[in-house]
């Protein structure tokens, strides 16, 4: 029975050896880690002679601390061979325990030493933290379990280094669970996770980190072919990354300056430059609701008291006419906007009914795609495993679908055009060109910003319920805390596509803000299509000629790439200059809205039920997707690492947009014709409907399931397809989810009050006017559920410009 006794001894005594080597104060024992076994005398006669041997002891700590992992496991085996080997299994708990006992006071009389010498050192420590780190020591010595938990949930130097993986975690909640009470000497404390940033010395970071590039040039030094030089080129990626990070646990009355001396102190002889994180976690810190949050919640409790009595006076007082507060109040009813959402389209002659399915197909993909970008390549790649696998993904071919997917959001701005000039032109005609601009203007606003209102509110109010150790990293809390707590008016007041991704609240709300501004454009656009029609194709086609040349002139000036590619996932400063000045900024999607207008104009144009030949159609349904693919396939061998030269940089960055939806717009304009076949059958299929009415919402959401469901991760993660296919879907799912809580709450209750204000309580007068106000949102077009059917529109010819106007005539 002797052997298996010598191999518990044996692997208990590794594993507290690689405890004792990770925490803080047993590696800095190594600075005596030659001292024989030492008395309190001793340690008295150590700090005497401090002063005298400080220049020597600086000298000998990165020796003797390389020697000391080697140094524990040799004590280690050496005291575990003097064991007698003739134990039984009876009295292997009694061996454990002295064998404990006996390894515990070995290193305690070699790691007193150092911690008298940092005591000495480090003046300025609280007394509380003082009180509480001396006591985790002598209580480790004792082996309390408390103790020991202190050091086992701190982060080690994770598995997969020489891959990439530079975060440890540690053991998140075991940190939180430690609670030790009050003995009548030291106060009651607990555990504290934070995390620890080790930022080793670099060279000059170059403007673009390139993949395979070495940190250090090795050529023809005795370190080339070494291990040096696979981590001085995997390792390029820690210019992003930002650091090293390793969670570590600490007594909840030890303060940010309490602990960093002792960092630096540990990490001085590796030239690393420590840092705590400035927030922590823990569990007995009551967390004060800020004003937003505050404010977020009252707004939501109102919202939902409305809905609630809105929806009891629908069951209650729905019956013979209604007064005019009744009517205010059940704008917020379940009833009434489930209907609405779920009613069919009446038949129309246009089959418009197919952008239902276009806008459905096309948020799935932006979610998927948002789900991969913002999930695994921006801000938060340091959570998974290996670096390299990172960078090795967009290299697919196939996967440029999901990472070159950017063209992905104009078409909502092309659907955007398309319906701006469908609704707004017929208006200008019935009303002869008196429409109140103000009374669109605000009638946009009301449709926006509540919804927007309700995310940021939700956004503010998620990390109360659910939190996480990435949630306290200094980075994310300015990308998600900061930016909304500093800037959420920049949203209100849809401007905020103009600042810097950093300062935006929720970075995906920048769209909502560039498509108010296109559309405070399109409306001198349509007004000119109105006056004059060659006037208004020749302004579009000028304006869309000046949004080609705007995005040409950008990429020269702040000498843009094409598109963001792989390179760009280790240089995510460039990403944020890219998002910026190639991405934000409405000019460049002026393009897309222009197309968007022609196409809209055309239908309009169009007689009813055209059908056009077969053989005419073949070719256009060859070419329109493969334009469409070609602008995402394109960006494949820079993703391979070709360098784009700078005329293709231009050339990309500035017609992509538009080329994309050039081929969009046949698939388009011949399914609203109703030519589209089966295409057509597909992209009108009743249950993309009420999908589709959610999509705005599905839009503003999504971005918030994303950080919920990544940012609160507790561990590294491998870098998957699967994994991120799996998360794709959650979010699709928890995003619809949401995105009907804000449909109830906020969307469909603030449309119903814009009637009930516009047009009053007259039913009549609503049903009459209702086709000419609602001039819709790219992500609204329920419009054409409720469309007056009972107008034509035909072809005329204005006699003295000679070119087509559109005419309303009475069926």
């Amino acid at each position: 029975m002797s052997s298996p006794i010598k191999s518990y001894e044996l692997c208990f005594y590794m594993i507290v050896a690689i405890l004792l080597s990770h925490s803080l104060l047993f590696d800095n024992y190594s600075v005596k880690c030659q001292e024989t076994s030492t008395t309190t005398t001793a340690v008295d006669d150590y700090e005497d002679n401090n002063d005298s041997d400080n220049d020597s002891d600086n000298n000998t700590t990165h020796e003797s601390s390389d020697r000391f992992v080697d140094l524990i496991t040799d004590e280690v085996i050496d005291f575990v061979a003097q064991k007698p080997p003739n134990e039984t299994d009876d009295n292997v708990l009694l061996v454990w325990h002295q064998l404990i006992n006996d390894l515990s006071d070995r290193l305690w009389d070699k790691i007193l030493p150092f911690v008298a010498k940092s005591q000495h050192q480090i003046t300025n420590i609280s007394q509380d933290c003082t009180g509480s780190l001396f006591k985790t020591i002598l209580s480790f010595k004792k082996q309390e379990l408390w103790a020991v938990k202190f050091m086992d949930s701190m982060g080690k130097l994770p598995s997969g280094f020489l891959e990439g993986t530079v975060t440890s975690f540690g053991n998140v909640d075991e940190c939180l669970d430690i609670d030790v009470p009050d003995d009548g000497y030291d106060e009651a404390f607990h555990g504290k996770y934070c995390w620890l940033y080790l930022r080793p010395e670099l060279p000059r970071k170059p403007d673009i980190v390139r993949h395979n590039q070495q940190i250090f040039n090795l050529s023809g030094t005795p370190a080339e072919g070494t291990v040096f030089e696979h981590i001085s080129e995997v390792f390029s990626g820690i210019y992003s990354v930002g650091a090293i990070r390793q969670g570590i646990c600490i007594p909840s009355n030890c303060r940010r300056d309490d602990i960093t001396p002792f960092l630096v102190q540990f990490t001085k002889p590796y030239k690393l430059r420590p840092q705590l994180s400035i927030k922590c976690m823990s569990k007995h810190e009551l967390t004060e609701l800020n004003t937003h949050q505050i404010v977020s919640i009252s707004l939501l409790t109102v919202m939902t008291f409305l809905l609630i009595i809105g929806s009891l006076s629908y069951i209650c007082l729905n019956d013979g006419k209604r007064k005019l507060y009744t009517k205010l109040v059940q704008c917020w009813s379940v009833q009434q906007n489930y209907k609405q959402l779920t009613a069919s389209p009446s038949k129309s002659s246009r089959h418009m009914s197919a952008i239902h399915g276009i806008r459905v197909l096309t948020i799935v993909w932006t979610t998927i795609n948002h789900n991969y970008t913002f999930g695994g390549f921006y801000k938060i790649q340091w959570i998974y495993n290996s670096l390299i696998q990172v960078r090795k993904i967009p290299e697919s071919l196939l996967f440029q679908l999901v990472f070159n997917a950017w063209a992905l959001v104009e078409t909502f701005f092309f659907i955007s055009g398309l319906l701006a000039i469908y609704i707004m032109l017929p208006m200008l005609e019935k009303r002869r060109g008196k429409v109140n601009i103000i009374v669109l203007v605000l009638h946009r606003l009301i449709r926006v910003i509540p919804s927007i209102c309700g995310i940021m509110a939700i956004n503010f109010l998620w990390p109360i319920v659910t939190t996480g150790p990435i949630l306290i990293d200094d980075s994310t809390d300015v990308y998600l805390s900061q930016s909304c707590r500093n800037n959420w008016w920049h949203n209100i007041l849809l401007i905020n596509n103009w600042f810097a991704p950093d300062d935006i609240c929720l970075i995906n709300t920048w769209y909502l803000s560039a498509d108010f501004q296109l559309f405070l454009c399109a409306i001198l656009i349509i007004y000119a299509f109105y006056w004059n029609v060659r006037l208004g194709l020749i302004l579009n086609g000028v304006v869309l000629v000046i949004s080609i040349m705007g995005s040409a002139f950008t990429t020269y000036y702040y000498h843009l790439y094409p598109t963001l590619l792989n390179v760009h996932t280790i240089n995510l400063d460039y990403v944020e200059h890219h998002l910026r000045y190639g991405y934000f900024w409405t000019f460049h999607h002026l393009g897309p809205y222009c197309c968007g207008i022609f196409i809209g104009y055309f239908l309009l144009n169009t007689p009813n039920n055209h059908q056009l030949p077969k053989s005419k159609m073949i070719i256009p349904w060859i070419v329109s997707p493969f334009i469409c693919l070609s602008v995402i396939f394109c960006a494949y061998y820079w993703n391979q690492g070709v360098e784009p030269s700078r005329l293709s940089s231009i050339l990309y960055s500035s017609l992509s947009r538009t080329i994309w939806c050039m081929g969009l717009s046949w698939i388009t304009y011949i399914c609203c014709i109703g030519s589209g076949g089966i295409v057509n059958k597909i992209l009108s299929h009743p249950w993309f409907i009420p999908l589709s009415r959610l999509s705005f919402g599905v839009y503003l959401s999504h971005m918030v399931v994303i950080f919920i469901i990544f940012f609160t991760k507790k561990s590294t993660t491998d870098w998957t397809h699967f994994y991120f296919i799996t998360t794709g879907m959650i979010t699709i799912i928890l995003s619809h989810i949401l995105a009907a809580i804000l449909y109830f709450l906020f969307e469909a209750p603030f449309a119903n009050l814009e009637k009930l204000i516009f047009y009053g309580h007259h039913s009549h007068k609503k049903d009459a006017d209702d086709n000419d106000h609602r001039v819709v949102n790219q992500l609204d077009i329920n419009m054409f559920n409720n469309k007056n059917h009972n107008n034509n529109f035909t072809i005329g010819y204005n006699q003295r410009n000679l070119v087509p106007v559109l005419k309303i005539t009475k069926m």
